[in-house]
């Protein structure tokens, strides 16, 4: 939580329905509200037709908050009730006038998940149902759930995942329609390792895993991805297939996939170094054919010495072709088959701090310091090659947080791309912004001097509730949960 100056805490006190206007975006803040001990969570899960809903939650107690987008006061706060007080919640799926909860019950060694359908309002718009049973075996690593929720809002997946002594060798898939109609199940093996973050599903209710093979170079304890496969299952089908893709040059430091719908085809990049070197080289870009199920384009691109000089002067150069610490963030299609590639320059360090005591013994105690600095972004063609790469420079250090305040959050309006962020880590930064146009040019702003409201926001947590409107959490110094709503719908020169 945030430590900063008290001198204008009444000012924001007082800040319910009222906006301020900087450099032509209007800033909403919601009320301050203290966080009680039961809650150590929250999710911003987006807007509905009763609002913009928040859920937050602590080990027994679950609750769902509405605010009101046009002057950002609370509506509403009320709790969910779950059958057995050590319920969790797994996922809360939004769209429009109602809610499709996902939840946990144990009751010895069998699992129960619970799917459960709801108005925005939590009014019960039909009987729950048990998407999925299953029991731990004594011995067994045991197992987790995530969902995914296809762009067009029709098919949801729930996917349990078994572990064994390797990572994840299985993925059970369970296929929903918002009706919370079963539509198949199946269970698909995984050989190496399961690398995709979340798991990815069609606007068709298909489902992909991505399968891939773990490299380590001397001198790094980073993984590195040698080869890989797309698992692909077809539920109305019943078909599992795999698409491998296979590289001998090169080794692949991240990896980011999107589903382009629209062009019936996955898009993947990210970055890849040399087998001798833990280092980033360059890029590499590829998309499949879901059609023919074939590797329609296949690039591996070196930085340009300009990507590189930019990069360099705020980073620690151990190379003068090659990048340090650059971590794949997002990958964003663009309607003619291009994409555009945000990575971001990040590592974290343990180290022995020292701290207040007159004990000698334990003077020192071991801390980890987070670093985020540039944001590469890279405008990709169809073919491969680069449309246009820019640099956000940004230097963020932090010590036991997690990095709360730093990274940042992502604005796209149908005209500009917004990159927000805060300036350095502490009670007196700026909270700024790029603005970026299709062909790559940018302005620079200055959204707030977090000092005027006495807040800290964390950028990396906003959610974008509009075309023009992003949610960013705050805390201010009592550690009061506020929400502040910057609307781009009022900026003249978008």
């Amino acid at each position: 939580m945030p430590t900063v100056n008290a001198s204008n805490l009444l000012l924001l006190c007082c800040l319910l329905s009222c906006f301020v206007k900087l450099q032509a975006q209007e800033l909403l803040f919601s009320r301050p509200q203290k966080l009680s001990g039961k809650i150590n969570e929250y999710e911003i899960l987006g807007n509905t037709d009763a609002g913009l809903l928040v859920h937050k939650w602590g080990d027994r107690y679950h609750a769902i908050e509405a605010y009101d987008t046009q002057n950002m006061a609370l509506k509403w706060t009320k709790e969910i009730f779950l059958p057995d007080k050590k319920a969790k919640v797994i996922a809360i799926v939004p769209y429009k006038n109602e809610l499709l909860l996902f939840y946990t019950v144990k009751q010895k060694r069998i699992t129960y998940v619970y799917a459960r359908k709801v108005s925005a309002e939590l009014h019960t718009l039909m009987p729950e149902i048990v998407a999925d049973t299953v029991q731990k075996n004594f011995g067994s690593y045991g197992y987790s759930y995530q969902v995914a929720v296809s762009k067009n809002k029709s098919f949801i997946c729930l996917q349990r995942f078994t572990n064994d002594f390797n990572g994840i060798s299985s993925a059970q898939c369970i296929l929903l329609n918002r009706n919370l109609e079963i539509l198949g199940k199946t269970n698909i093996p995984i050989t190496n390792r399961l690398l995709n973050k979340e798991n990815f599903l069609s606007n068709d209710g298909e489902v992909f895993l991505l399968d891939t093979q773990i490299k380590r170079t001397v001198g790094s304890n980073n993984p590195l991805y040698e080869n890989f496969k797309l698992l692909r299952y077809n539920f109305a089908q019943g078909k599992l297939s795999s698409i491998v893709l296979e590289n001998g040059l090169y080794l692949l430091n991240d990896i980011q996939f999107e589903i382009d719908d629209r062009n019936k085809r996955i898009v993947t990049a990210g970055y890849y170094t040399e087998k001798q070197s833990g280092d980033i080289s360059g890029y590499f870009y590829l998309f499949i054919d879901l059609v023919t199920e074939t590797v329609s384009e296949q690039v591996f691109q070196p930085f340009s010495p300009e990507i590189i000089q930019r990069i360099v002067r705020t980073s620690v150069v151990r190379s003068r072709d090659q990048i340090s610490n650059l971590n794949a963030r997002q990958l964003i299609t663009r309607q003619d088959g291009g994409a555009l590639l945000i990575g971001e320059l990040y590592y974290s360090v343990q180290q022995n701090m020292p701290r207040a005591t007159f004990d000698s013994f334990y003077a020192r105690q071991l801390g980890t310091s987070f670093y985020y600095n540039d944001v590469l972004l890279l405008s990709i063609n169809p073919d491969g090659s680069v449309y246009w790469g820019n640099v956000v420079q940004k230097r963020q250090s932090s010590d036991d947080d997690g990095g709360y305040y730093s990274s940042y959050g992502l604005m796209n309006s149908r005209t500009k791309l917004y990159i927000i962020y805060n300036e350095d880590i502490s009670s007196s930064t700026n909270l700024s912004s790029y603005a970026f146009d299709a062909d790559g040019n940018y302005t620079v702003s200055s959204l707030m001097r977090v000092k005027d409201y006495n807040l800290m926001l964390a950028p990396r947590y906003a959610r974008q509730i509009s075309a023009d409107e992003l949610v960013i959490p705050a805390f201010n110094e009592r550690n009061d949960f506020l929400l502040v709503k910057i609307d781009y719908s009022k900026n003249p020169r978008k």
